[in-house]
């Protein structure tokens, strides 16, 4: 059923269908008629009008090609409005009569392109009624609306959105954009939250468009989002593909619900030195993180090392950096898994820290330069929900290296006390 809000737009679309059926409104861009599909097309477009989002562009060539071959083929629609609880605003088939399919060429294409401007125009309207953003279980919607669309169609779910979703089991909020995006489509595959995408095309254009209040996120941040949503779509046994189309100028509606900000951490800009290749081999003005994968992984409720020959292989780099870079001084952050903060958990992740810092000070670097500090979960940088087992988990148990005079470590030391000793 249409929602309340688009009864009035969905009646002024359906007169006009049935009353003027080959009538040419007019379009911004032509379509690029092509001939009639030989395969049915089934449609599922994902419109994320939400407050954290620019302006989309949803008469882009991308969308008004693919809603245009819907209507060629008398395929099947749907359009999802992608906010924290998302909905179905639209859906049916998009058959015509059989005699109308009798007429001219010419004809016929200005009926399609009809309809295209009509349901180009409805999407432009949808906008989400309830605050936060669940890109996740509109794609499990748009699965299960496809699941009434003739089998043999060539089913594609179209995202008009930004992904940065603020609620639900793959909410950003949780510092998802710290993970690797493998592990995070395995976790939320075992929690069954990733529908079944077999067959199905997942187009996705404006992923990582967010604005104000949202922090705009750096286009290292965006390629990371993209990647975590590919993981998820491959994971889902669907394709994934980017689309490349900017969004419109100009403000948000005011009015939209709340979405809640996202705190991503700062990145440094590029310092242009001559010597700036020989010299740079780390940016510790953003975090170098050595997890378990990377150290080797330290014995369970321990500061000692699994391996210590991996961890002094691992650390040997930043200690002939520092050699090469005097004037660097590195905060040692010790982080742990789990959500419940502990006198206990920061101070196994203190006596980590610890032993890195062990380590560089073993190959010669000034303890002096080394400022260690133990956050157990505290960290901006974890990741909430993970457990204590996994990979996900894993990911949370780290020692983290930055520069000491860059704007994260300064906040992290200035809100986190020495440490009492062992």
């Amino acid at each position: 059923m249409v929602c309340k809000k688009y009864k009035a737009v969905a009646a002024a679309v359906l007169i006009l269908t049935l009353m003027v059926p080959f009538v040419f409104t007019g379009c911004d861009h032509a379509v690029s008629a092509p001939a009639s599909c030989s395969q049915q097309v089934s449609l599922a477009l994902l419109i994320g009008n939400h407050k954290n989002s620019k302006k989309l562009n949803i008469m882009s060539p991308a969308i008004r090609e693919l809603v245009y071959r819907v209507m060629d083929s008398y395929g099947y629609i749907t359009i999802i409005s992608v906010e924290g609880d998302s909905k179905v605003v639209r859906e049916g088939s998009c058959d015509i009569e059989a005699r109308l399919k009798e007429a001219p060429v010419d004809k016929l294409r200005q009926e399609h392109e009809q309809r295209t401007a009509e349901i180009l125009q409805f999407a432009g309207q949808v906008a989400a009624d309830s605050p936060e953003v669940d890109t996740l279980a509109a794609l499990r919607m748009a699965q299960r609306s496809l699941s009434s669309a003739p089998a043999e169609s060539d089913k594609v779910i179209f995202v008009c959105d930004t992904g940065f979703s603020t609620t639900g089991l793959c909410d950003f909020t949780n510092n998802l954009l710290c993970g690797d995006p493998h592990v995070i489509a395995d976790a939320l595959y075992e929690a069954r939250a990733i529908p079944d995408l077999s067959n199905i095309t997942v187009r996705w254009q404006n992923i990582g468009d967010v604005a104000s209040p949202q922090q705009a996120l750096s286009p290292r941040q965006v390629e990371q989002l993209t990647a975590i949503w590919r993981a998820i779509v491959e994971k889902g046994g669907g394709s994934f593909q980017l689309e490349q189309a900017a969004p419109l100028p100009g403000e948000t509606d005011a009015g939209l619900p709340a979405v809640s900000v996202v705190q991503l951490a700062a990145e440094a800009p590029l310092s242009f030195e001559l010597d700036l290749a020989l010299k740079q081999t780390f940016n510790f003005a953003e975090p170098v993180m050595f997890t378990e994968k990377q150290f080797g992984g330290f014995i369970p409720d321990s500061t000692d090392l699994m391996d210590q020959a991996e961890a002094e292989s691992a650390l040997r780099p930043i200690a002939e950096h520092m050699a090469a870079h005097s004037d660097l001084s590195l905060l040692l952050a010790g982080t742990t898994a789990g959500d419940e903060d502990s006198e206990y958990d920061r101070r196994l992740s203190l006596g980590r820290a610890m032993t890195v810092k062990n380590i560089l000070v073993s190959f010669g670097v000034d303890e002096d330069r080394l400022i260690v500090r133990g956050l157990g979960n505290t960290d901006p940088w974890h990741i909430f929900n993970a457990g204590t087992q996994g990979e996900l988990a894993a990911q949370n148990r780290k020692v983290v290296l930055l520069d000491a005079s860059s704007e994260t470590a300064l906040e992290i030391m200035g809100h986190s006390a020495q440490e009492p000793a062992f």
